[in-house]
């Protein structure tokens, strides 16, 4: 994993701590797996407005909260 893209995953998986919401292993393996910094660019984004770390993968989800 490059540079950027881990520290964005580490980030999206820190917002979503601070929050509380609980982080499953096969949501983390997918946050840490991914590389794809616009995909974890959407994802950090939704990690501050989601209600389970499942919905950060959810493509109706956006940064406004709105479905």
């Amino acid at each position: 994993m490059e540079g950027g893209a881990k520290e964005r995953a580490e980030n999206v998986l820190r917002v979503l701590e601070k929050r509380g919401i609980p982080v499953d292993a096969a949501v983390r393996e997918r946050v840490t797996g991914c590389t794809g910094l616009d995909a974890l660019g959407r994802w950090l984004d939704r990690a501050f407005i989601v209600g389970r770390a499942e919905e950060l993968f959810d493509p109706d989800q956006d940064a406004s909260g709105a479905p």
